[in-house]
């Protein structure tokens, strides 16, 4: 399933011990160090992939999470120093739809959403991160997540603005063999 892929970030996947054959097939690959966790983390990595440095990011933003871990992410760049900011691709489930009206199937709104929303869009406009499917699919309603109604997108790729002419492709696959959200695919082209 993923073996095509150079790069893959995984997070709520539900996959456990009792399903360990079935995962090793649809992955291609083992899990080690799956646990469960009531709040949001992420973690980065600084890769180099045809000589253009990558910063790749991988966020659960748990759904009970209270603080605002986007600022927890720009934190940890600062503390690193620009040398660990390299053409940052920042993606997983930030259990929070950016546009009440396009990213989900029904307009109410809660506080939390609300709330989440806002401290998301002020980290996005200082860094200048843009929502990559969003931007090549401006006016479309596609959620990557449809376990409860409503269903929603919370499922997000951010990317800073100048580095968004590498992007050839962003799309949702339709697809929920492993988790209760469809998976976000980003494709870029290797800066030289």
């Amino acid at each position: 399933m993923f073996r095509n892929y150079d790069i893959v970030l995984l997070q709520e996947t539900h996959l456990g011990k009792k399903n360990e054959n079935e995962n090793e097939k649809k992955l291609g690959t083992k899990l080690e160090g799956e646990k469960e966790s009531a709040s949001g983390d992420y973690a980065w990595v600084c890769v180099e992939i045809d000589n253009q440095k990558y910063t790749f990011v991988s966020v659960y933003y748990h759904s009970k999470e209270s603080s605002n871990l986007m600022l927890r992410i720009v934190c940890s760049f600062l503390t690193q120093g620009s040398a660990f900011f390299h053409m940052p691709v920042i993606g997983g489930d930030f259990n929070t739809t950016l546009d009440y009206i396009l990213d989900k199937d029904s307009t109410k709104d809660s506080a939390v959403h609300k709330t989440r929303r806002k401290s998301i869009l002020e980290i996005m406009k200082i860094l200048d991160l843009q929502d990559v499917w969003r931007e090549k699919h401006p006016h479309e309603k596609v959620y990557t997540y449809s376990c409860k109604t409503p269903m929603s997108r919370l499922d997000y790729v951010f990317m800073l603005e100048k580095d968004l002419p590498c992007v050839q492709n962003c799309d949702i696959w339709q697809d929920k063999e492993l988790s209760d959200h469809y998976p976000v695919r980003l494709t870029l082209t290797m800066k030289h």
